[in-house]
């Protein structure tokens, strides 16, 4: 989405974003499956009575649908050239896109270190 957003719409960006979304649906997935025996209460709290790996699903199908529709929209007949958006508030989005990936990256490496994570995390494996 962020390449829509500075550089314009374009099929090859709904195509990343479509393959992207089949990857966490198929994680997302994995985890429904994980927690689906009678009587497993879930992993981890829920929001409105899903938990976040269900939620996480439903989001990537509803993207899903939305890059569907959007590469189906024919934007040839649009005279105007397709120019993105470049400014401070769209630099403020990105900058703001890739702080919010870092510090989920520093704390998935401070919850698992570089190994696969606990079954039931409490703590951080990686202290400073």
């Amino acid at each position: 989405m962020l390449l829509n957003i500075r550089f314009g719409a374009s099929n090859i960006h709904y195509a990343m974003i479509l393959a992207s979304a089949l990857v966490g649906a198929a994680t997302s997935l994995r985890q429904i499956l994980l927690h689906i025996a009678p009587g497993d209460a879930g992993y981890g709290s829920a929001l409105f009575g899903l938990h976040f790996y269900t939620w996480g699903f439903i989001s990537f199908v509803v993207m899903m649908v939305f890059c569907a529709l959007m590469l189906c929209i024919d934007r040839q007949s649009n005279k105007q050239p397709n120019r993105g958006a470049s400014g401070v508030i769209v630099t403020a989005v990105i900058a703001l896109f890739f702080a919010l990936a870092a510090a989920n990256t520093v704390s998935s490496v401070m919850v698992c270190k570089f190994g696969p994570c606990p079954d039931n995390p409490t703590q951080y494996l990686w202290k400073f």
